[in-house]
């Protein structure tokens, strides 16, 4: 009923501020019932409203927090896995933005108002994990590779949207193990798509499945503007 809100003075435009900044040394934050907001200016490596840089696992939980006018995103995270739950992301450029490593972190759908698209940096997804549905795309810079000791198997939601940057893939396999599980619904796809506006055959790799990859499954799943 009585947040806490952190912004700053006057009538801003987003990024009027850096935000928050959780680095190295920060540990056992929580951040409950809040609304941030302008936050997110390009600089100093921030790239959201809240930025975690290099932060060990668990050092940030947020609680019902909103995400407002944020420039670059609202909550950005490198590796560090985090706790969240209740967030909402209204009229930013965009929502979340993290590496592919950590998605397995957020475990329920987020409310989104005015904000189109999340942020997924790419490279090498060794731990098990399922990746929730989020009812708007993740735009995926780079390529992603799951593949580990332990053979890690990535599950896509249904309704789960990954739209990839051109030149890039979403590989299984290869010098270690990994497994793919795409569990669309007939009434709710998995779409994996390229990033043009316009259909263009060939914009991104596709999927590659390599030694290694056993056990994968697709089901109920959309793969747009591959090859």
């Amino acid at each position: 009923e009585a947040p806490v809100v952190i912004t700053v003075d006057g009538t801003p435009d987003a990024g009027a501020w850096y935000g928050l900044l959780f680095d190295a040394q920060s540990t056992n934050s929580n951040i409950d019932n809040a609304e941030i907001r302008f936050g997110g200016r390009t600089g100093f490596g921030v790239t959201g409203c809240i930025t975690v840089r290099d932060a060990p696992d668990g050092a940030l939980t947020l609680t019902n927090v909103t995400f407002e006018s944020c420039q670059q995103s609202g909550l950005s995270v490198a590796q560090t896995q985090f706790t969240a739950t209740g967030l909402a992301f209204n009229n930013s450029d965009a929502g979340l933005a993290h590496e592919a490593s950590n998605l397995g972190s957020v475990t329920e759908t987020f409310s989104y108002d005015g904000t189109l698209t999340n942020i997924l940096r790419g490279g090498d997804v060794s731990e098990t994990a399922t990746w929730v549905t989020q009812g708007i795309p993740y735009a995926v810079g780079d390529s992603i590779e799951v593949r580990g000791a332990t053979g890690p198997v990535i599950t896509l939601q249904a309704g789960l949207e990954l739209a990839f940057d051109n030149g890039e893939w979403l590989q299984v396999g290869d010098t270690m193990a990994g497994s793919l599980v795409s569990a669309g619904t007939e009434t709710d796809n998995v779409i994996l798509r390229g990033q043009d506006a316009v259909v263009n055959a060939g914009s991104w790799f596709g999927l590659r499945f390599a030694s290694g990859s056993s056990g994968s499954s697709l089901a109920y799943t959309r793969i747009d503007q591959g090859g």
